[in-house]
């Protein structure tokens, strides 16, 4: 499991950090044995958390990264898409 959970967790990390430089997110977590864990990542205007990107609890730590990097995956798609319309258009 050890292994696992590196691999798992290094592949949330590699996806979350462009999108954080990009579009400015903060990410809380919060861990405990007995409700598991929450993930929580907002993107923000200046000190201000201004849009809600992933909001998770699962009691599987595993699971729960491997949601959370599925959730910014298709975020980024949904915001480049964006921005590919705004210079379209």
């Amino acid at each position: 499991m050890d292994e696992e959970y590196r691999n798992v967790v290094r592949e949330f990390f590699q996806k979350y950090r462009p999108l954080q430089k990009k579009y400015n997110l903060r990410m809380h977590m919060q861990w405990s044995e007995k409700d598991g864990g929450k993930i929580e990542i907002w993107e923000c205007e200046g000190n201000r958390e201004t849009r809600c990107v992933c909001n998770l609890t699962d009691k599987d730590n595993i699971t729960c990264f491997r949601k959370a990097a599925s959730m910014l995956e298709i975020y980024g798609w949904k915001e480049n898409g964006r921005e590919q319309e705004k210079r379209a258009g």
